[in-house]
């Protein structure tokens, strides 16, 4: 389930000019009879309909929102005189059209404004009574007195979504004017029907601040027993806000945000605290999560295994599974290791396909803090990953693996995903960090690969594996393809040769324009960056593909130009001048 995206709100000195009233307008009703008047103010009410709701909808910046119902001064900071009556009279179809306001210290709402409308006995509380969507990116400590007065404006008992962004690593600290545990009281007193909460942090807390923020967001959980959706930056997803996670009556989703814009939901490496005693899964008190179908979790791989297999826990009921593994135990004291050994990554599959029959989709993070030394982690073997081969339901297999590449051959690959028959996203996809550019490690599988995945697999449309882009597959017989691949990922595999290209569109069957890498999939599968960023790297991956690309349409045009020279007994046309329009049609590919 792919997070939702706060929409994004029009220029809003645009929704101020379409808002007043053009001059050539007065000139025309002064002119027209009456009868014309009627009908130009009837097509003046529609288009002013139109404009409140499509410009207003959405405020990515309160001033000007706040310069629509009383002019400000130049720097924003106060209104040039108090609101009065007939400002709110106006100003009102504009505030009962705005759902989403997002709130930035980039543009503040000074104390000076929210006093004004505090005091002002024009403006009701709250003035914007259908919001439905609150962004906060906060980044710095407001003042208590500005925030109470503000939040009374902005958390109306109609909102439903609220996100607290950037939150500062001090935001729980005693000594602040205004903490975490603060906003929670505010939101529990105004948004009393909230449905959907993100918390993000701006830099990683250390694991003291930590703490105090898993106590603050555990009070706040307690306090809207409404919600059905919780996204929280992965280091905020430890045992205290499990154990209140898991009292709330109406809660469907509990998902990670590692993106201020929710656009990714799945976890990346290095987003959680190197103390992984704070991620653990509380001791389950009946009934638990009664609603849940998305759950994410981050811990050790046994205590993942353990809550699966836990009775008090519902995971006949889940749809949806992400898991983050922090490392393993490596002993009976409770503490873990970096390193994650096959046996245990068994135990999980085997806990997976008897108690998860409904999950379709499966996200696995074998990512660790603190890599293991070279040689001490083990490779995903055959015998391990046999152990999902009955998760016979899944759609969507993602496993992201910070460890070596998977010792799978290719016949045990297709073996153990043979019976998924709806399964349309296949990634089994290392992202080790290579020594150099130079030396990554050789693959395991082709082109041929994909093909035979492809033949067993009639719904696959996404693919990621570490393929050998040396390796050149000539088809025989019948080996052509239907052209159903939507996207290929093979970002962590070496550079693609020349021919790459003309062998994925030719011998796997891909549909529309490709990439050497699917950068929208890589943020949602947590992939931060393709190989290691380096202008040459990328500058050699486009010089290649439009090569590529020149050298596949000189082809055609060549056995074209022969053919046509055959029949015709006419000379075959030069090809200088298509050269260009080659390329052109490449970078134009790119940047799709």
């Amino acid at each position: 389930m792919q997070s939702e995206i706060e929409p994004v709100a029009a220029p809003s000195d645009i929704a101020l000019q379409v808002l007043s009233m053009p001059d050539m307008l007065h000139i025309i009703f002064f002119l027209s009879t009456v009868d014309a008047n009627h009908a130009a103010t009837y097509v003046c009410r529609l288009w002013r309909a139109v404009a409140l709701k499509y410009f207003w909808r959405v405020v990515s910046n309160p001033q000007y929102l706040l310069n629509a119902l009383c002019p400000l001064m130049s720097d924003h900071k106060s209104f040039k005189r108090p609101p009065i009556a007939s400002d709110w009279t106006s100003f009102k179809p504009i505030a009962e059209a705005v759902r989403y306001i997002v709130c930035s210290s980039e543009w503040p709402i000074s104390q000076a404004i929210v006093s004004e409308l505090e005091r002002s006995i024009f403006i009701p509380k709250p003035p914007f009574s259908r919001l439905e969507g609150f962004v906060w990116k906060m980044e710095y400590l407001p003042e208590i007195i500005e925030t109470r007065a503000l939040h009374s404006m902005l958390l109306p008992r109609s909102l439903s979504r609220l996100s607290l962004h950037r939150i500062p690593t001090t935001i729980s600290d005693i000594d602040i004017g205004y903490t975490l545990k603060q906003v929670g009281q505010d939101i529990a007193d105004f948004a009393l029907n909230l449905t959907h909460l993100t918390i993000t942090h701006l830099l990683m807390p250390d694991s003291g601040r930590i703490i105090l923020v898993e106590a603050d967001i555990e009070a706040l959980l307690s306090c809207l027993p409404t919600l059905i959706k919780v996204q929280l930056s992965p280091c905020f997803l430890t045992r205290k806000v499990n154990q209140a996670l898991s009292s709330l009556p109406k809660l469907q989703y509990i998902g990670p945000c590692v993106a201020d814009a929710g656009g990714c939901d799945v976890f990346h490496s290095s987003d959680v605290s190197s103390t992984l005693e704070l991620y653990a899964f509380p001791e389950l008190r009946e009934p638990a999560f009664v609603a849940l179908t998305s759950l994410a979790i981050c811990m050790p791989i046994e205590l993942i295994t353990a809550l699966l297999r836990n009775t008090t826990f519902p995971a006949q009921q889940l749809i949806r599974l992400s898991a983050r593994s922090t490392g393993s135990y490596a002993n009976s004291t409770g503490a873990t290791d970096s390193a994650i050994p096959n046996e245990s990554l068994a135990h999980f599959f085997r806990a997976f396909t008897t108690r998860c029959q409904h999950v379709t989709d499966l996200f696995l993070a074998l990512d660790s803090p603190v890599l293991p030394p070279n040689g001490d982690a083990q490779s995903i073997d055959a015998h391990t990953l046999a152990c999902i081969a009955g998760a016979v339901q899944l759609k969507k297999l993602v496993i992201r693996d910070s460890r070596p590449l998977l010792d799978i051959s290719e016949d045990d690959l297709i073996h153990a995903v043979r019976g998924m028959r709806d399964l349309h996203t296949l990634w089994l996809v290392p992202d080790p960090l290579w020594p150099s550019l130079t030396s990554p490690p050789t693959p395991t599988y082709t082109m041929r690969t994909a093909g035979k995945l492809l033949r067993v697999l009639p719904q696959l449309s996404s693919l990621g594996l570490y393929f050998d882009l040396r390796h050149i597959f000539t088809p025989q017989g019948n080996d052509k393809l239907p052209r159903r691949l939507a996207e290929i990922f093979c970002g962590t595999s070496p550079c693609p040769r020349t021919v790459f290209m003309v062998e994925v569109y030719e011998h796997v069957g891909v549909s529309g324009c490709l990439m050497p890498s699917t950068l929208s999939s890589w943020k949602e599968f947590g992939f931060v960056s393709m190989v290691p960023e380096h202008t040459t790297v990328v500058k050699k991956i486009t010089d290649d593909w439009l090569a590529a690309l020149k050298s596949t349409y000189e082809s055609e045009q060549e056995t074209e130009g022969t053919e046509h020279h055959e029949a015709q007994g006419l000379r075959t046309p030069q090809l200088e001048d298509t050269t260009a329009s080659s390329q052109s049609q490449g970078v134009r590919c790119m940047q799709q």
